[in-house]
């Protein structure tokens, strides 16, 4: 076919033999020609050319669809550390809060267990020095008894019996 549209259009005049000089079977053998040639680069170029560029786009179109999918992935991710570490750190918080209120706590058992012990050893203080200041009345009872006694057997130059000794032991503690 493209050898008989080449004959026809080697067969026209040269010379213009028709209106404002156009050879028209050559311009149509030329529009044929193109023609043809559009077709079978259509089917065996283009269409294998546009394919590929078709498939192309849609790789770009799922890459960039990927790329927004991990960037909202990325970002509840950050969202998501952030939280953790929140929470993290509420905990960690609660627990240093708790520490302190134990220390705390402890603190206050020990202060008063230790003043509970420093008033006990001030009670047995007191007691110890009342049961002394007993014992020291007793005694200087019992020696300004045996001074009274034995001055008064002095003074009276006679030897006292055990009553009148018991007399004046009385009278003696009495006066005291």
């Amino acid at each position: 076919m493209i050898s008989s549209l080449a004959l026809i259009a080697a067969a026209a005049p040269p010379e213009g033999s028709g209106l404002l000089g156009f050879n028209f079977p050559a311009l149509i053998a030329q529009f044929l020609c193109f023609l043809l040639v559009f077709f079978i680069l259509k089917k065996l170029a283009f269409g294998p050319i546009v394919a590929q560029l078709e498939a192309r786009r849609r790789t770009i179109e799922e890459a960039e669809a990927n790329a927004a999918k991990m960037k909202d992935q990325l970002s509840l991710a950050e969202d998501k550390v952030k939280e953790m570490m929140a929470e993290a750190n509420d905990k960690a918080q609660a627990m240093i809060d708790e520490a302190n209120a134990t220390a705390e706590k402890f603190r206050t058992q020990k202060q008063e267990s230790a003043l509970g012990e420093a008033q006990q050893i001030v009670e047995k203080a007191r007691e110890a020095t009342r049961l002394e200041r007993e014992q020291a009345m007793a005694d200087l009872k019992k020696d300004f008894s045996r001074l009274l006694i034995a001055s008064t057997s002095k003074v009276t130059g006679k030897v006292l019996t055990e009553e009148d000794k018991n007399r004046l032991n009385q009278e003696a503690v009495a006066e005291i």
